[in-house]
């Protein structure tokens, strides 16, 4: 679905079009488009603005195995985050890719590829006699950053973007350690004897690491969020 909207007064939203998914969010002259899926996006003139571009984080790991052990699968990479200051874009049709599964975001010239900083969570075991005398449980997933170079942003206030998953809980028997949380706002948690926990939507985080017999978790698709105003 395209729509139109008209220009506002000062610090004034411009002309667009766009076939994808997005939101809209003005405050005290200022604005943002944050653009959610993949599509078009036609501005009626050219544009200058800030972009604030996050690639998808990856997918948590699989379990592996250490004699009688079985480790806790780590956590993903968040997804790289990329700020764009008084970019330039011309008017009409610029493609624009929210990146899926560990893919870059880009919108015409302006991409986010890669890894962040943030560090995975590791994946923890359990122990045996002679080995290890406690279960270890997985590591928690590194934070994420705030957008535009830690200035936050209108479209999800407070959120951390490209947190890394975190580390699954190891099995052995009937025995297990505990998944760890992934950074917050985002990350994966990772498995208990289950599933690592998805990366959020929209937030580029990892997705959680895998109890043996179990999946990892996906990670969180990208964003790019356009700012301007006043």
């Amino acid at each position: 679905m395209i729509f139109n909207f008209p220009p506002v007064g000062g610090g004034s939203l411009p002309h667009f079009d766009y076939t994808g998914q997005y939101t809209i969010t003005k405050s005290n002259g200022r604005w943002e488009i944050a653009l959610l899926t993949s599509g078009t996006l036609t501005p009626r003139r050219p544009m200058l603005c800030d972009i604030f571009a996050v690639a998808a984080g990856r997918s948590g790991g699989n379990a592996s195995v250490d004699g009688p052990n079985y480790y806790g699968g780590a956590g993903g990479y968040g997804g790289a985050r990329k700020t764009f200051l008084a970019a330039q874009l011309s008017a009409g049709p610029i493609v624009v890719t929210i990146g899926e599964n560990g893919g870059a975001s880009s919108i015409g010239t302006y991409s986010a590829s890669g890894t962040s900083d943030a560090t995975p969570g590791r994946g923890g075991w359990v122990g045996t006699n002679g080995y290890q005398d406690e279960n270890i449980d997985g590591v928690g997933g590194g934070e994420g950053a705030l957008a535009f170079d830690g200035e936050d942003c209108l479209s999800f206030p407070g959120r951390k973007f490209a947190a890394a998953g975190g580390g699954a809980g190891g099995v052995k028997g009937t025995d297990y350690s505990y998944g760890a949380n992934g950074g917050t706002t985002g990350g994966g948690k990772g498995g208990t004897k289950s599933n690592g926990g998805s990366g959020v939507a929209n937030t580029g985080s990892g997705g959680g690491g895998a109890s043996n017999g179990y999946s990892p978790g996906a990670g969180g698709s990208g964003v790019i969020i356009l700012r301007g105003g006043a």
